[in-house]
């Protein structure tokens, strides 16, 4: 059975990333509606442009760490030619753990995140998985972990 999470941003762009100026070390970028997670066979898949399939290691549900204001968060770093870094955060934390952490319900948080890296129109799973504390998709996630994909050895 193919569960479906779709989370897609809108954001007309010719080439499927546009960078903006931004804070740190990479160039924030705005991705448009070309990228989106699945479930499938009980793992998270992100799919680029309908075509470009990749299983993660994460454990679903997955969602894409998110701005504020839902966007997805993206950073370019053209010293590795990475026209676009993302971050899929999944394996949920548990009810109990976020009553000890007293989360907000609508706050999502996993113990594991992996990359999404987009070079020259062409989308790729980072090799490295993050799976050392707790990341919340739209909240305390810092550029580095971003950065710490663009520039994992290839």
């Amino acid at each position: 059975m193919r569960c479906v999470l779709c989370l897609m941003l809108a954001c007309s762009v010719l080439a499927g990333c546009r960078a903006h100026a931004g804070a740190g070390t990479g160039k924030s970028v705005q991705m448009d509606d070309a990228l989106k997670l699945e479930v499938l066979e009980g793992r998270c898949v992100a799919v680029y442009r309908d075509a470009s399939r990749m299983t993660l290691e994460p454990k679903p549900p997955c969602v894409f760490a998110q701005n504020e204001g839902g966007r997805l968060r993206a950073f370019a770093y053209p010293d590795v030619k990475v026209d676009a870094a993302l971050m899929v955060i999944g394996a949920p934390l548990s009810e109990e753990e976020r009553e000890k952490r007293r989360l907000p319900a609508d706050l999502f948080c996993g113990t594991e995140a992996q990359g999404i890296l987009i070079k020259g129109g062409v989308a790729r799973a980072s090799k490295t998985t993050q799976s050392q504390g707790m990341v919340c998709a739209t909240s305390g996630v810092d550029e580095k972990r971003f950065w710490m994909f663009a520039h994992e050895a290839p």
